[in-house]
Formats: structure tokens, sequence, C-alpha cells
């Protein structure tokens, strides 16, 4: 604790959220309904697994996987934040099906009511939080988007039900005749035909913003 000789000192542990999610998950399944049981079954075969066409079932405690799903949202990728908890349970679930071959390797074939959590050794459970972390759950997939500019040159107008490709002058052409018509020149592109309105003089547009600065001026005094 302190600094004398034969003294104890102490060191802090840090703490692993990837391997606390992981706790928490095995501490979550068993292979018995229990009070609140969700029954999941699925095949474990794979290139990881010595066994195909291997059908095991393993029940998540719904209790137990809500709090690991608060605790990977909480220490996890920032885009969880906007997920629901029932989306995160999915991954947390869908997780240990694909690693089962890692965990399964204590399970007592024979049902137990106790989690898998005291099954898995200190090495397996590291394993599983190294897999957590480079999985969706602690890292954000980068997905590529790109949005293409085409400039197109159209020779004839066209009008069909769900799109059109019309030069500007057109654009009034596809719209309901109403007081508010479009003029291509202007910016927004609506003149209102009963007003008469057309866009705010030079002179008008400075006092406006001048008016604006002095009122924030008055806010922040």
């Amino acid at each position: 604790m302190d600094g004398r000789p034969g003294a104890l000192r102490y060191t802090p542990v840090m703490s692993d959220p990837s391997l606390e999610t992981i706790d928490l998950l095995l501490d979550s399944m068993s292979s018995m309904v229990g009070e609140d049981g969700m029954e999941h079954q699925f095949n474990a075969s794979g290139k990881q697994w010595q066994l195909h066409g291997l059908y095991v079932t393993v029940f998540f405690s719904r209790r137990k996987l809500v709090a690991a799903a608060l605790h990977a949202r909480s220490a996890g990728a920032a885009y969880l934040r906007d997920l629901s908890i029932s989306d995160i349970m999915d991954m947390l679930s869908d997780f240990a099906k694909r690693h089962y071959p890692l965990w399964s390797v204590g399970v007592p074939f024979a049902a137990q009511a106790a989690s898998y959590l005291p099954t898995c050794d200190a090495a397996t459970r590291m394993r599983l939080a190294e897999a957590l972390r480079a999985s969706p759950v602690f890292t954000a997939p980068e997905v590529m988007v790109i949005f293409p500019l085409v400039t197109i040159r159209v020779e004839a107008d066209f009008s069909a039900a769900a799109v059109f490709l019309r030069p500007p002058a057109g654009l009034a052409l596809e719209f309901d005749p109403s007081p508010r018509e479009l003029a291509p020149e202007l910016f927004p592109p609506l003149v209102d035909a009963r007003m008469g309105s057309e866009r705010p003089a030079a002179e008008l547009t400075r006092s406006l913003a001048a008016a604006a600065l002095a009122r924030m001026a008055e806010l922040r005094g």
C-alpha cells in the first residue's frame, strides 16, 4: 500500500469493457430454461468445429442478457447508442452462436441450471473478449457510401408518373396550378403571383442582418 520496505504495494486493475461484456454474456447462458430463459437453437458446424451438422440448444436469461446489452451499449461502439436494447441483445446472442467452438469446450453435455461462465477458463474468456473487440459490438463497421454526380443531357422533355426530366423553364408543368408559381431565375424558385413578391433588395437584407446582430448583442449582454 505504501513505499516502505516489506509493505504491500497496490497495483490498480485496469478494467476491460470487452471482457466484462463477455462475462455478462456467458453468465446469461445456460443449458436449462430457468425462470426467463429464451431458447436458441443453431447449427454448430464450421471450420473451427470438428463436428458438422451438430444442432445446439442454448437458453439465454432475458434479464441477464439485457444487463449484458446495456453494458455493451455504454462501453461498446458509439453507434450502439442509436440502437434498441433488443437489437444489441440479438447482436450478442449471434456472437455467442458464431463463437460456439470457443466457449463450448468446458460445457458439460448434461443439462445444468448454472450459467456457462464458470465453465470457461481465463484464456477462453480472453479469446472471446478479443473476438468481441473485433466484432461490430466494439468496432463500428466501415461502409463506403458513394454519391455519383453524373451530368446528363436530355434532348427532349420527358415526363412519367414517377419521374420527369425537364429544363428549369418547364418545371411548372409538373405541378398543379396554384398561386405559388416556379421562377427558375430566383432562389428559392418560388414567386407569389398574388402579391408579386420578389427577392428582398440588398438594403433590406443588410438592415435585417444588422437588426439580428444587435439583438444577439443584447442577449449576450
